[in-house]
Order: C-alpha cells, then sequence, then structure tokens
C-alpha cells in the first residue's frame, strides 16, 4: 500500500534519458528522461514484444517505451531456473539493453533497478526484530547496506507470523561492467541499482559518470535471485552465489 509500485521482482529504471527524441515528459519533475519505475502519470512502459521456452529458460524481447509510445531501447531478457537441491532455487537473469535510434542516458536515481518487495513478517520494519537483511561481506541493517556496492543482498526472515523462515537474495555477476549497488530499505525494498552515483547513492563516493549507450550499443547485465529455504546461512547462499558465478 505504500508503494504500489513495488510489484513481486522487476527489473527497470527510473530514469532514462533518450538523448535527441521527442517523448513525453514525467510528471515527476525529477525525472529528466522517462521513468520506467514509479506508475506515476506519463511513466513509460515496458512491453513484452515475443517470448519462447527452450528447456528451463525463458527468452522474451521487450520494448521500453516512452508515454506516447516510441521505443527508447529493446531488451533480450533470459530468465533460466536452475535447482539447487530442496528449498533451494536459481533463477538467473541475462539481460541485454539496446538503444535504438538514439543514444539513451541512465541518470543518476536509486530508483532502479533489479527490485523485490517482501512481505511483513520478513521486513525489517515489521518483523518485529525476526526479519534479517544481510549483505556478502556479512553486514546487516540498512544503514550499512543501503547505497553501497556489493556482490549480493539478502533478504530473510518468517514468512508468516508462525512460519517457518526463508528468505530472497539478489546477485550481481562478477562478470557485469558496472558494479551493483544496493537500494535496501528496512521497509521490505530490496533493489540491485548499477545506474545511481554519488549523488542519490553515498556510498558511491566521487563516482559521478553516468552509464551511457550510444546509438545501437548495448549492454549486458546478470543477475540472480535465489529463493531459498532458512536464514541466509542454512539457505547455504554464499554456496548458491559460488554456483551462480560459475554458471556462464
Amino acid at each position: 500500500k505504500d508503494h504500489v509500485h513495488h510489484r513481486s521482482l522487476w527489473f527497470c529504471h527510473g530514469d532514462v534519458i533518450p538523448e535527441g527524441m521527442e517523448y513525453v515528459r514525467s510528471s515527476d519533475k525529477k525525472v529528466k528522461g522517462v521513468d520506467f519505475w514509479s506508475e506515476t502519470p506519463n511513466h513509460g512502459r515496458i512491453v513484452f514484444r515475443s517470448g519462447k521456452v527452450h528447456g528451463t529458460t525463458l527468452a522474451t524481447v521487450n520494448d521500453w517505451t516512452e508515454p506516447g509510445g516510441k521505443t527508447v531501447l529493446t531488451e533480450k531478457r533470459d530468465i533460466t531456473l536452475v535447482p539447487l537441491g530442496k528449498g533451494k532455487n536459481l533463477l538467473i537473469l541475462d539481460i541485454t539493453l539496446t538503444a535504438g535510434e538514439h543514444p539513451i542516458t541512465f541518470g543518476d536515481t536509486k530508483e532502479g533497478a533489479l527490485g523485490t518487495r517482501v512481505r511483513k513478517t520478513i521486513a525489517l520494519e515489521t518483523s518485529g526484530g525476526k526479519g534479517a537483511m544481510t549483505n556478502d561481506r556479512g553486514e546487516s541493517g540498512e544503514k550499512a547496506l543501503w547505497s553501497k556496492v556489493a556482490k549480493w543482498c539478502d533478504y530473510s526472515g518468517p514468512l508468516g507470523p508462525d512460519g517457518p523462515v526463508g528468505g530472497i537474495t539478489l546477485m550481481a555477476c562478477p562478470r557485469n561492467a558496472i558494479d551493483t549497488a544496493w537500494h535496501a530499505r528496512g521497509y521490505g525494498l530490496m533493489a540491485a541499482n548499477p545506474f545511481a552515483r554519488a549523488k542519490s547513492f553515498p556510498g558511491r563516493k566521487g563516482q559521478t559518470e553516468l552509464v551511457r549507450l550510444g546509438k545501437g550499443e548495448s549492454l549486458r547485465l546478470r543477475y540472480g535471485v535465489y529463493l531459498h529455504a532458512g536464514n541466509v546461512k542454512d539457505g547455504g547462499v554464499a554456496e548458491a552465489y559460488e554456483a551462480f558465478c560459475k554458471r556462464k
């Protein structure tokens, strides 16, 4: 109810700026380009174009369009399911973003990119101290994690008032051309954000150069989404990350 656009699991960015293109401006004056994150008036849309299933992989092509319907960029997104044992399932997202006829710049905003929202029984602020948010360095809590670069971030806790413990981990591939900082909040949001810079994320101190794609250029990003029983230790998050890194 507090953030209606936090729906399940998503990949997008809150400020994609198409250079030289006429486009409908967002109602949010802080957004310089097209807002694909929120659902405020004049937001962009990610439109499914085509998809095929190959074994355990769903391969899709999506068009990121401005409010007037023009395509800002094209996305190829492959989602592969990798079972890692009982109560351990890994989704690998292999994403390639390609600029069209116009160069694009990813604006400096905390609103991005691969995000999820956990239930209240897990979230730090509403779990009664039973939830936990942890990164690969063993740091925990919003203050320690928010805006900082890390390999992975995990949110774990009770799956119901009297339910078993489970969690979800978002993982950034070390082969990505851009490292990942984290929009991780105590109220239940966790998002891997490669595009935000120092203005939005103090944890990226000194990093101000925006990510940009020239006409026809592409950027490939790989992320893991690990769903596990147990907490971060019992769920084998560190081991799952190693398995993710070994996958081509």
